[in-house]
């Protein structure tokens, strides 16, 4: 399985020459970045999976309020991903990953959100092992920790990931 992570422009101009299933997030209307800013993609995917949630890491136990007196930004309408998130796009991704050779994800930038969903779904399903995190410095952390511990809860992770462990 491949995958492919990009922000809204490069999956704008992705032609898929494989079958492939796209996974698209978009923020909410309240942080200015929703469905109306992305381009339209290519209509040569095999599905397209679509999720609104805002990029916002909450750390282990923070709340949407501490976070937001952190980072002084108004969350009146932000969206934070959450356990019922994670376990409809790991239900989406399960009915769907066998039926294609590739996916692409891919969020407003391409940096946090979406490397956070690709590599968790890669680990959740044991898909391949060429994903480094540290290719994603700004990867979501409770983005991609709430996938993993959601997998987890599932039954579908055959042994508990050593990354989230360590924060």
């Amino acid at each position: 399985m491949r995958f492919i992570v990009l922000g809204k422009d490069g999956a704008a101009a992705h032609v898929p020459r494989m079958p492939t299933l796209a996974i698209r997030i978009f923020g909410s209307p309240a942080s200015g970045l929703d469905k109306s800013k992305y381009p339209q993609l290519s209509g040569q995917y095999s599905h397209v999976l679509e999720y609104v949630f805002d990029d916002i890491d909450l750390k282990p136990g923070e709340t949407l309020a501490a976070w937001q007196r952190a980072h002084g930004v108004p969350t009146d309408g932000l969206i934070s991903f959450d356990d019922a998130m994670a376990e409809a796009m790991l239900t989406d991704f399960g009915r769907r990953y066998r039926d294609v050779e590739a996916v692409l994800v891919h969020c407003y930038m391409g940096h946090s959100r979406s490397p956070a969903v690709a590599v968790a779904l890669d680990r959740a399903y044991g898909l391949s092992s060429d994903f480094d995190c540290r290719e994603f410095p700004l990867l979501n952390m409770h983005v991609y920790s709430t996938i993993v511990r959601k997998a987890e809860e599932m039954g579908l992770m055959q042994a508990p990931d050593r990354f989230v462990q360590g924060i």
